[in-house]
C-alpha cells in the first residue's frame, strides 16, 4: 500500500510539473503534421497559400482578410519525399512568421492545380502567434 502511494505521488508530481512547462503549441498547432499527412494527392499539390487577418496598427489585431500570399513548389517532379515536403512547409511557415508576426491569425492552405484547378485539397491550419514567433525566432532556414 505504501508503494502505491509513493507511485501515485510521483505520478501526480510529474503531471503537475509537465503542466507547468511553457508549451507554445496549441492542440491545433500540434496537428500540423497530421494535417499535412491527410493530403492524399501530394503529387497534385502545386502551391501553398497563406493568408493573414487583422491590422497590426490596431490594438485588437482583428479585421478583414488582408493579404493572400502564394508559394510555389517545384512542379517538375511529384512530391514524394515527405521530408523535403515538410522542410518546404516549415520554410513557408517561417516566411509567414516573418511577414505576419504582428497579426493575430494566419491560415495555411494546401492548394491543387490538378484536375480541379485551385481547389483546396488539405485543410486550413490556424497557427497561433506564439507558434509563428517560436518558428521565426528558432528557425535557421
Amino acid at each position: 500500500m505504501k508503494n502505491k502511494k509513493i507511485i501515485l505521488l510521483i505520478g501526480l508530481a510529474l503531471i503537475l510539473f509537465s503542466s507547468c512547462k511553457s508549451d507554445p503549441f496549441s492542440k491545433t498547432d500540434k496537428n500540423i503534421a497530421a494535417a499535412i499527412s491527410e493530403i492524399k494527392t501530394l503529387t497534385e499539390c502545386r502551391k501553398i497559400e497563406y493568408k493573414f487577418i487583422g491590422n497590426p496598427s490596431t490594438e485588437s489585431k482583428e479585421g478583414s482578410l488582408s493579404t493572400i500570399k502564394v508559394e510555389l513548389f517545384d512542379v517538375s517532379k511529384p512530391i514524394e519525399d515527405y521530408e523535403s515536403f515538410g522542410k518546404g512547409c516549415a520554410k513557408i511557415i517561417f516566411n509567414a512568421s516573418e511577414e505576419t508576426k504582428n497579426y493575430s491569425k494566419v491560415w495555411i492552405s494546401f492548394v491543387s492545380n490538378g484536375e480541379k484547378k485551385n481547389s483546396v485539397i488539405g485543410i486550413d491550419i490556424n497557427i497561433s502567434k506564439e507558434v509563428r514567433n517560436f518558428v521565426y525566432n528558432s528557425s535557421n532556414l
